[in-house]
């Protein structure tokens, strides 16, 4: 079956809500394109337990309901995602460097994400 990218949004949406961005993020980055079965209880030859842990496997097959799960791949929402995160705990008061150390970027990374978010602000539409 074929996603469209409305779906592929929701599909990754929900499993954001199920487990939190981070968790999303390292399951998608793994697994994405792929299908994985959810385990209500998952040990540790399950493969979405492997990528996220027990507790969070098990929690996003209570929300999600065991079974196959067809992951998107998504890179490009994913992306959009975390920029908006940058953006929002940007204004929040973390730095440059703390941003980077949390998702894993450089600080010029993150500048430029930063001025990007700004440039498409004061963009007219």
């Amino acid at each position: 079956m074929t996603m469209n990218s409305e779906q592929l949004v929701t599909s990754a949406q929900q499993i954001v809500d199920a487990i939190g961005y981070d968790a999303a993020i390292t399951l998608i980055a793994r697994h994405g394109g792929r299908s994985v079965i959810l385990h209500e209880i998952p040990d540790g030859r399950d493969l979405v337990a492997q990528a996220i842990g027990q507790l969070t496997a098990q929690r996003l097959a209570q929300y999600l309901g065991a079974g196959p799960l067809a992951l998107p791949r998504c890179a490009a929402w994913l992306v959009a995602r975390r920029n908006e995160e940058v953006a929002l705990r940007a204004a929040s008061g973390e730095t440059r460097s703390e941003l980077a150390q949390r998702f894993g970027l450089t600080e010029r990374h993150i500048y430029s994400i930063l001025a990007m978010t700004r440039s498409k602000q004061q963009s007219p539409l």
